[in-house]
């Protein structure tokens, strides 16, 4: 080992000790809330040892423990019965909206299927189980569609929406470092999802927490989705898919792969923002897509382009954009579902629902950024709308909460801290979001730290994820490598 590496690593044990010393002795535990609201929890169905689902009114919070040992199998099997329970017409539910879905989208169940078998190949084996698992509970023998059944060939295309029927629109923003009034990352991210015309999606919403080590996730989105519309893992790194179609590519599934799924693979399997891009940037897909990603540090989005002359790399707060488009805030990221980095091509300027969106968004946070941007700055600007609508429209009139944002997010990494809206089952939006607490603290319980340390030798930066000192809290510390002296930049309770 030379003496520069020798130095920074005297450096980097030297700061473990300390910091560990100064939590110890300095820093007093606080009462935390329970996550989530409580009131009105009622406790529905546990199957197995793995699964249990608790109705918290407006949605359900599902919890799956892997850590006994349990196969993905048997665990899909599980988690298939507890839904059934929870909710007993989940299954005329989903099969009705699947059927909207494919005709909606002018296919047909075959085509539907024949795409799945060819996705199916090269997904994880241990996804593959689950659903093979669930597909032991809806088991209808017939694939058919308005039947109020499920098959297994019916329980597949719906784990693979995304990855054969283009449906979303959605947008995200962030903001962090000298942007944001914590120092750290405040995300927030509309998913516009088509409900259903009976809004059959809207009985099922749900945030799903699988705790199977340090491969643990949660998944907010719906019930029978164990996909990864959005999520984040015990690092606090967080992901969330956006369509982004261009129009000019024919659709092939042959030796594709799921984004959804290896979204939810990455998150489990890698600790920073970078490894998780990093993963999903060279993997072949059927759909142009986006990946809006969020460190406690900052967010960038992952523009992936497939074809083979695309550009797949992460834009930045700073990145300069194809003309005529521009952003202008350092420190905040933003996006729509567009395409922006030069090299790509232009599905912003000529499609109003994204140009139109972009410009609220710039408006929206420049008004926010006059001061720095706070946990509720960030709900408005998501929960946004043109003043002179009634209320939510649509993406051509400049909304960012539209009349069919399914479901509304609110994450800080660094805390874990986590607010959703969820669209009614009633179909009637509300004037503005209503937002409850998912999470007031980090929902991993653990007394091992969440990742080592790492030190990023390039920007200089130390970042360790998880200190535990034996009680009930954890922290987390940013330092940064300048000259003799590692200088603290960020600091905080998960």
């Amino acid at each position: 080992m030379n003496n520069r590496k020798l130095f920074r690593y005297n450096l980097f044990m030297k700061f473990v000790f300390l910091a560990s010393l100064f939590l110890f002795f300095y820093m007093i535990p606080l009462a935390t809330a329970e996550n989530g609201d409580q009131e009105d929890a009622v406790p529905l169905h546990q199957t197995g040892t793995a699964v249990k689902i608790t109705d918290r009114g407006v949605y359900y919070f599902v919890e799956i423990d892997m850590t006994s040992g349990i196969s993905h199998k048997t665990m899909g099997e599980q988690y298939a019965l507890a839904v059934k329970e929870a909710v007993p017409n989940c299954e005329a539910l989903l099969d009705s909206y699947l059927m909207e879905l494919i005709l909606g989208t002018k296919l047909t169940l075959a085509q539907c299927l024949e795409r799945v078998s060819n996705i199916r190949p090269s997904m994880h084996k241990e996804y593959s189980d689950e659903l093979d698992g669930m597909a032991t509970v809806f088991n209808h023998s017939v694939d058919k569609l308005g039947d109020n059944k499920l098959s297994a060939g019916e329980i597949w295309c719906i784990a693979l929406i995304p990855d054969i029927m283009r449906l979303t629109q959605c947008c995200a923003i962030s903001a962090f470092s000298d942007a944001s009034e914590t120092g750290t990352t405040i995300t927030g991210r509309n998913t516009d999802w088509f409900m259903g015309s009976k809004h059959q999606m809207a009985f099922l919403h749900a945030v799903t927490l699988i705790k199977n080590g340090s491969r643990s996730i949660c998944l907010p989105g719906f019930l029978g989705f164990l996909s990864c519309v959005t999520g984040f893992n015990k690092n606090g790194i967080f992901g969330g898919i956006l369509d982004s179609d261009t129009g000019e590519l024919p659709y092939v599934t042959l030796g594709k792969r799921s984004y959804t799924y290896d979204l939810r693979y990455a998150l489990e399997t890698e600790s920073t923002l970078y490894g998780v891009a990093n993963y999903m940037n060279d993997k072949p897909y059927a759909f142009n897509h986006l990946i809006f990603l969020s460190s406690p540090r900052e967010s960038k989005v992952l523009e992936n382009y497939i074809h083979a002359l695309g550009d797949r790399r992460l834009r930045s707060d700073n990145s300069h954009l194809q003309e005529p488009s521009v952003w202008g805030f350092s420190n905040v990221t933003g996006t729509v579902n567009s395409f922006l980095l030069p090299g790509n091509p232009d599905n912003q300027t000529p499609w109003p629902q994204n140009t139109a969106r972009w410009e609220s968004m710039k408006q929206q946070t420049a008004l926010y950024s006059i001061n720095k941007i706070g946990f509720e700055d960030i709900k408005n600007i998501i929960s946004y709308y043109p003043e002179d609508l009634p209320g939510p429209g649509t993406s051509s009139q400049g909304c960012l909460y539209r009349e069919d944002t399914a479901e509304n997010i609110i994450f800080e990494p660094a805390t874990f801290k986590m607010e959703m809206a969820f669209a009614p089952s009633t179909g009637e939006m509300p004037v503005k979001p209503v937002f409850h607490t998912i999470f007031a603290s980090n929902p991993f319980e653990s007394d091992e730290p969440s990742s080592c340390a790492s030190f990023d030798s390039g920007s200089n930066l130390l970042h360790i994820p998880c200190i535990n000192l034996g009680n009930s809290s954890s922290y987390w510390c940013d330092m940064k490598l300048e000259g003799d002296s590692l200088i603290i930049t960020g600091f905080g309770e998960n």
